[in-house]
């Protein structure tokens, strides 16, 4: 299997204030263009294996966005979704699977976090 990373979300000044997204979904928001689309909206530079800050001001605006996926998800006829992550050094493609039910759980979870963070005056920093 490829060396899949997950996300961490985390305060510099309490980094054990934090909430971790698995491998699969993490690379399932890559492959979907979630953050691609946070960054052509939002003029940010969310990118897959860099840190950039989530300020506080545009929190409200990522838990929206992540309450709209949550939304598309579940309307989905789909239980699982299987997708290409990456390709292995040869350029064979490398797809993963994972369930609906899994992406939707940890989409919430993060969204309860950053409103949490946000409630808290907690800007975050989004290791993808």
């Amino acid at each position: 299997m490829a060396n899949l990373k997950g996300s961490i979300f985390y305060n510099w000044s309490n980094k054990s204030y934090n909430f971790s997204l698995s491998e699969y979904t993490s690379e399932w928001l890559h492959f979907c263009d979630f953050w691609d689309g946070i960054n052509d909206r939002f003029d940010t530079l969310f990118q897959q294996f860099e840190s950039d800050t989530l300020p506080l001001n545009l929190m409200e605006n990522i838990i929206f966005e992540i309450t709209q996926l949550i939304t598309v998800i579940s309307h989905e006829n789909n239980t699982s979704f299987y997708f290409r992550c990456r390709w292995d050094p040869e350029g064979n493609e490398i797809y993963i699977k994972i369930q609906k039910t899994h992406i939707l759980n940890e989409l919430k979870k993060l969204s309860d976090f950053i409103q949490q963070s946000h409630d808290q005056n907690l800007e975050l920093e989004c290791d993808l």
